[in-house]
């Protein structure tokens, strides 16, 4: 089983960042996760890969509701929802 943390940061523009570490039920991380982010209202979708250290930051994400998924060998995928908001 996979498990994921992700946080939101917020902008001051219309834009907000998405950083998280995926990490497995242990606490380990898990580096060179694949994590999907799509927005629920307009299916745009964008991929990015953990680090070394299972650590991910997607940067210029507009405000929305996002669907998060992270998959990795060995495990099963996992789903959170993430709210961005502008501020």
């Amino acid at each position: 089983m996979l498990t994921g943390a992700a946080s939101a940061l917020f902008a001051q523009a219309l834009f907000g960042t998405l950083v998280g570490t995926v990490v497995d039920q242990s606490g380990s991380s898990l580096p060179k996760a694949s994590i999907a982010v799509t927005n629920t209202g307009t299916n745009q979708r964008w991929d990015v890969m953990a680090n070394e250290f299972g650590g991910f930051t997607l940067n210029t994400v507009p405000p929305g509701n996002y669907d998060v998924k992270v998959t990795a060998p060995g495990f099963r995928a996992y789903r959170k929802s993430e709210t961005l908001s502008a501020r």
